[in-house]
């Protein structure tokens, strides 16, 4: 079974080696074949050259983007490789680049997946998570993100739609995808990634939570998030998912 973990970075050449030498730890007892999945979104830096000089043990596929084009057409594009190199029953696990994300948590992940959840999401809302050294303004973001979410989609069980720490089976990745997961990760902003979660959700026969801590303190450089944009972003998804959630609850029957 291969484990593959998508890495959308830019800018990231301070954090990315990093990271990769706490995911060869993380995966060495887990008797899986872990590929990387690295895709540069135009970095103006030395992000795939600090990567490629990581001493990582394992394959690390980069695709580079000459330019920027987002990261919803950077997931787009990594997932979309994973399923054209892994069989369905291959797990992939989705990452932040900056080394806040901690791989030790892939483990119990991973058990999650095997015992037969279709997603894992490490999840910053359930008792034991949290964020460390996370600026103000993102952590409102996320915090109301999670509430209105969790108001107009209760059903699913997530917490956490913001985070990109997840976990998926490969099977369901390219049912999503072959849906309306390609369309979903065409836009620029953060916000695709909760649409994306939201349509895998949607058949998904189980979806699990890991509590997780977002340490914003190893991240070294700046954010690439633009708070308003993404706040509006976020606020368009969640009124699609409640007039959703309404027209199907007019249709069903009585």
């Amino acid at each position: 079974m291969k484990l593959f973990v998508v890495l959308p970075a830019r800018d990231e050449s301070r954090n990315i080696a990093r990271l990769l030498g706490r995911i060869q730890d993380a995966v060495r007892p887990l008797a899986l074949d872990p590929h990387i999945v690295l895709v540069d979104d135009g970095s103006t830096d030395q992000t795939v050259e600090a990567a490629r000089g990581a001493r990582f043990a394992h394959p690390v596929h980069v695709i580079r983007f000459p330019r920027n084009q987002g990261v919803g057409e950077a997931l787009r594009t990594g997932l979309e490789a994973v399923c054209r190199q892994g069989d369905d029953e291959d797990l992939c696990f989705t990452m932040d680049a900056d080394d806040t994300h901690d791989p030790a948590l892939m483990g119990s992940m991973v058990d999650c997946l095997r015992s037969g959840a279709d997603i894992v999401v490490a999840s910053r809302f359930r008792p034991g998570g949290g964020m460390t050294g996370c600026p103000a303004g993102r952590r409102i973001l996320s915090s109301g993100l999670s509430v209105l979410m969790r108001s107009v989609s209760p059903r699913t069980g997530i917490t956490d739609f913001s985070t990109f720490y997840r976990g998926y089976r490969v099977d369901l990745l390219r049912r999503t995808l072959d849906g309306g997961g390609r369309r979903i990760l065409r836009g620029r902003g953060f916000e695709s990634y909760t649409g994306f979660l939201l349509e895998a959700a949607r058949t998904a026969d189980r979806i699990d939570e890991v509590p997780a801590r977002l340490d914003y303190g190893r991240k070294r450089g700046t954010s690439k998030m633009r708070l308003l944009r993404t706040i509006l972003g976020q606020a368009r998804v969640a009124a699609q998912t409640w007039l959703a959630c309404l027209s199907a609850s007019r249709d069903a029957p009585a």
